[in-house]
């Protein structure tokens, strides 16, 4: 393993325990591993459903509204602008935890080019640390994991099998 495997291990750890100490541990239903491409940070966010349906409904209502006004034009490729999941919010601005373990990356680190190895460590870690993220999160409903990619805030999005 490498530094920037172990760096990136060391977050997710980080965050874990936050969860834990705020007691919300057992509430978590959605967890992105972030990379805040503005501000050179990598962090964790993580919701509770309760904050997510809340969110997930006002998003939908919004989606719906222009993808119906799309549909009644009949454009069908703007109307698919607008296409919507009808499972979790994925706002990480509007997550309950925003910025778990924050890790300020070094100043001279050009941010415009972070390596795409450096996005494939992001998945690998939150792939390989799913057992850990799985112990705070809820039991009784399907977790959804994200990470960031090179162009997204939230590139990759998945629900991993419990053990």
């Amino acid at each position: 393993m490498g530094y920037l495997d172990y760096l990136i291990d060391k977050v997710i750890a980080r965050a874990i325990d936050e969860i834990s100490r705020q007691g919300l541990s057992g509430q978590i239903v959605t967890m992105a591993l972030y990379f805040d491409h503005e501000g050179a940070a990598l962090s964790v966010c993580a919701d509770t459903l309760e904050n997510s349906l809340a969110h997930e409904e006002k998003a939908r209502d919004w989606s719906y509204r222009h993808l119906s006004e799309a549909i009644i034009k009949g454009d069908l490729t703007e109307a698919a602008l607008f296409n919507h999941s009808v499972s979790r919010s994925l706002s990480l601005g509007d997550f309950v935890l925003i910025n778990l373990a924050r890790y300020d990356l070094e100043p001279d680190d050009d941010i415009q080019e972070m390596p795409e190895n450096f996005f494939v460590a992001l998945a690998q870690s939150l792939n390989r640390n799913t057992k850990v993220c799985l112990s705070v999160c809820a039991l009784d409903v399907p977790v959804v994991f994200a990470c960031s990619t090179a162009n997204n805030e939230v590139g990759l999005v998945w629900t991993p099998p419990r053990p």
